[in-house]
């Protein structure tokens, strides 16, 4: 028998989140504060702010490392696909990162000014998310067997308890060296291991980051009334949302429950504006009351924002936080519009997705992906 409740749960989630949030940290950058002083390595001068010219070369600066931080994130994206990894490993990944970058403003001048530092802690940091929270099959091509590497390195495999225990005892090898190679090997373990223990140290061992996959489920278990099948439709293309979310930027500083709710209300808006018989309802068989066939993003909506506010916000910031969770939707909805993706990828009548080469949920539906895929062509642009 369980103790705490679902809603004590998510509860808990809500306050563990605070300890895993990050900053603005290239807003330092265009503000000056980072660069104001330092010495500029290439041309041996004072690189002050205080100029419209140094101004614009921050601000150069600044964009390529929102563009590298892009192209980190789909490489791992891709190296997650091959793997078959829960994709939600990725946005940890990018936690890991992003925090690290936050934690001095030395840190992030440094990583701005070597291209290549910027690509080892990213290795870092997919790799200890891997090994953290990862679950890696290894098809041995033994009578189809298949070990399972899991966060825990436990090995769930039929075979004799010899080739379980080798097989444990070269996890973390084995993790570090396909790292690696997906990298080109541009960089020696020694390297790889040297940056994760300066990542474990700037991040104080905090290694598991609520995520919005997990929230959005909490949500829809403990709010949500509508039938399975909305369910599923429903979270398909939030959770395709979110991981457009985990690629921007701008969302570096945002809370994930509230990244999440902006998702769910998008999502809710996309489906009820799609034709009705895209949509499945809890009130489909109630033809004669028009209301009772309401949105997808009706009071449910309104209720799980009010509560979620409530538990993270005074009186003082509820205002703020209603303001951010509207701020969050509108740049999902650029992000969104500039995709090609058609509603009816997310509609279950069509029993299959073809947005999956771009995200999929934390539930592996991308363990068919291809294999052929060069995970390390992101990574080397």
């Amino acid at each position: 028998m369980m103790v705490d409740t679902l809603s004590d749960q998510l509860s808990g989630l809500l306050s563990l989140e605070g300890n895993y949030l990050t900053r603005d940290y290239l807003l330092d950058v265009v503000c000056g504060e980072c660069f104001e002083h330092e010495e500029d390595k290439e041309n041996n001068k004072c690189f002050s702010l205080t100029s419209s010219s140094s101004k614009n070369k921050a601000l150069v600066i600044v964009q390529h490392a929102v563009d590298w931080r892009e192209k980190i994130c789909k490489w791992s994206y891709q190296v997650a696909d091959h793997f078959s990894l829960s994709r939600q490993v990725v946005y940890i990944a990018l936690n890991y990162m992003d925090r690290y970058c936050a934690a001095s403003n030395e840190l992030i001048v440094d990583l701005l000014r070597n291209k290549n530092r910027f690509h080892l802690l990213a290795m870092a940091s997919l790799c200890l998310a891997i090994k953290v929270h990862g679950e890696l099959k290894l098809d041995m091509d033994m009578d189809d067997n298949i070990i399972i590497i899991s966060s825990d390195t436990a090995i769930q495999t039929s075979w004799a308890g010899s080739i379980t225990s080798a097989a444990t005892a070269t996890t973390e090898s084995w993790i570090v060296d396909t790292i690696l190679k997906l990298g080109r090997d541009k960089f020696t373990a020694e390297q790889l291991k040297t940056m994760e223990v300066d990542v474990l140290q700037r991040l104080q061992w905090l290694l598991r980051p609520p995520t919005p996959q997990v929230f959005i489920s909490y949500y829809f278990d403990e709010f949500c009334p509508w039938d399975e099948e909305t369910i599923i439709e429903l979270e398909e293309l939030s959770l395709f949302i979110i991981e457009l979310s985990v690629h921007d930027y701008y969302f570096v500083s945002s809370k994930p429950s509230i990244v999440t709710l902006a998702a769910l209300y998008n999502a809710a808006q996309i489906l009820d504006s799609a034709s009705a018989s895209s949509i499945r309802t809890m009130t489909e068989n109630n033809d004669d009351d028009e209301s009772s066939s309401s949105s997808l993003s009706s009071t449910w909506l309104m209720d799980l924002q009010h509560d979620i506010l409530r538990h993270n916000s005074s009186n003082d910031n509820y205002c703020k936080e209603v303001a951010n969770i509207n701020a969050c939707r509108e740049r999902l909805k650029i992000l969104y519009a500039n995709t090609d993706t058609k509603i009816e990828d997310f509609l279950r009548r069509n029993h299959y997705h073809p947005h999956s080469s771009l995200t999929n949920d934390n539930k592996n539906n991308n363990k068919n992906s291809s294999n052929n895929t060069d995970e390390t062509s992101v990574m080397n642009n």
